[in-house]
């Protein structure tokens, strides 16, 4: 029973994204969709723990299949915001004549960027520590504690310490040795 109900979410969730598609269609602004995407998301999200249970089996295998899409959607964007950053800084650098101004542009980009990625540091940080999160030094440590936790609750750790370790900037997962 469980299975029938799992593809039925999923079935909605794909609805869903048709719906998303056909507002592509109609060449609604790109800003939208994705906050209608958000908010109709955090909607069915809520629903489905409403419905099922937090720790349901219905939702943890709907989130499987669901999470394929948002995994896909997030690994596409981190492929493309770097590049773009990347070429959009050369291009500027290459369109500027050489003055006095370079040296001074060049300090404010760096400046900011170090600036917003030590706010993303300090995001991720503090959530991790307004959420209880514990320090997870290796998988080898889930492991170890798989003989005492169920299962479930390792997978759901693993998932969170994973999740949590993208967010910090390379520089910082050397520091903290991630």
């Amino acid at each position: 029973m469980t299975t029938l109900i799992t593809v039925l979410v999923v079935l909605v969730f794909a609805a869903l994204l048709y719906v998303f598609y056909r507002m592509q269609k109609r060449h609604t602004k790109f800003s939208t969709r994705v906050f209608t995407a958000l908010g109709v998301g955090i909607v069915f999200g809520g629903l489905l723990q409403l419905i099922f249970g937090v720790d349901d089996k219905v939702v943890t295998q709907s989130m499987e299949w669901i999470g394929i899409v948002g995994q896909g959607y997030v690994s596409f964007l981190q492929m493309l915001v770097m590049p773009l950053v990347f070429i959009s800084i050369i291009g500027a650098f290459t369109k500027m004549k050489v003055s006095e101004k370079l040296g001074k542009i060049s300090a404010t980009v760096l400046t900011s960027l170090l600036g917003t990625t030590a706010i993303a540091a300090l995001i991720g940080i503090g959530s991790t520590m307004l959420f209880g999160l514990k320090e997870l030094n290796s998988h080898k440590e889930l492991q170890k504690q798989h003989e005492s936790l169920n299962w479930q609750h390792v997978r759901k750790q693993l998932k969170t310490y994973r999740f949590h370790s993208r967010f910090y900037p390379l520089s910082l997962k050397t520091f903290l040795l991630i």
